[in-house]
């Protein structure tokens, strides 16, 4: 076996000397997070080029169905909470921020990609995964490195102490955030419901499956409803006008006429509560289904659009924004 020159090996030893120390830098806590923040900074200003509709879409439809911003205020509001988040990161600087920055930002990079397979744009999704998970390995690298060490041994901590630094990241944060809101969006869908005294009914149907309709919210709220579907097998679907998920429930599943009694329930604005926009909601697109709704007046807690299944007056199941699926099976 011919012998490798020692200039050769010397260089490849020096190479890895170099990469070994150069993973050493990133692997340090400062480092780390300025390059977490640097990347949710980098999906902030990317999600501003391209348009509110880019922002994660889990989290901007929890806005909008938690506190009934419009589509386009809860994705300005996530864009504001992702540069807050930047900036508490950067200030804090430490091994843990780092690390829940860059898990997060898988997550909602993952959120991202799945909604990009329907709506199209999947390259930029699938880059800001694979940079989040890098971004991952090289955050927790430290934190694994240092898990072994006797503390007398670890690096001493110099700067601010932990409480100092964990108000620091939280100021930027709250600071960041506030501005960037202030300038995105300054006004929500409605008005804060607290201020107008509306009374806010809790309209969970999940904890009804297997019982009649008629010991549900909805036997308490619309009798007249009950008593319309009797006996019948039926299918419930409560819907809020501006909501986008609403209405691609209806396209997927109403589109053509079901073979069950179909019912679109529409969850009114709450009283006191003024809309941001004078543009009309769409129609819901609900082949043969009659059309009701719930009484005005209260701020009726749904996460729409919520399904439920009925079947000879019986509640089989229950489904809404957060879980669940009545369509499945079918």
């Amino acid at each position: 076996m011919p012998e490798v020159p020692e200039e050769v090996s010397a260089s490849h030893a020096a190479d890895g000397a170099n990469m070994q120390s150069i993973l050493k830098q990133l692997s340090r806590p400062r480092v780390a997070a300025t390059l977490v923040a640097a990347f949710v900074a980098a999906c902030a200003a990317t999600q501003v080029l391209r348009g509110v509709e880019s922002t994660p879409g889990p989290v901007r439809e929890m806005l909008v169905q938690s506190f009934g911003y419009s589509a386009d205020t809860a994705g300005k509001l996530v864009i504001a909470g992702e540069i807050g988040a930047a900036a508490a990161i950067v200030v804090g600087g430490t091994r843990l921020l780092a690390v829940s920055g860059a898990v997060a930002g898988a997550f909602l990079s993952l959120a991202c990609v799945s909604a990009a397979f329907r709506q199209g744009g999947l390259l930029l999704p699938l880059v800001a995964v694979a940079i989040s998970l890098g971004l991952t390995r090289m955050s927790t690298m430290s934190t694994i490195s240092t898990m072994g060490t006797p503390a007398a041994a670890q690096r001493p901590r110099h700067g601010l102490s932990a409480a100092w630094t964990a108000f620091a990241a939280l100021a930027a944060a709250t600071t960041a955030a506030h501005l960037s809101a202030a300038i995105w969006a300054p006004h929500a869908v409605v008005e804060p419901i607290s201020k107008s005294g509306t009374q806010a009914i809790d309209f969970d149907m999940k904890p009804f499956v297997g019982k009649l309709l008629s010991e549900s919210p909805v036997g308490t709220y619309m009798p007249q409803l009950v008593a319309r579907i009797g006996a019948e097998d039926a299918v419930i679907v409560f819907y809020n006008p501006y909501c986008d998920a609403c209405h691609t429930l209806f396209a997927e599943n109403f589109s053509t006429p079901r073979t069950e009694l179909s019912v679109a329930v529409e969850i009114p604005i709450a009283a006191g509560a003024t809309l941001a926009t004078d543009q009309p909601p769409e129609p819901i697109v609900c082949a043969l289904c009659e059309k009701t709704s719930l009484p005005p007046g209260p701020a009726w807690m749904i996460a729409a659009p919520m399904t439920v299944r009925v079947e000879k007056g019986v509640i089989r199941c229950v489904s809404d924004r957060f879980g669940g699926d009545c369509f499945t099976h079918e």
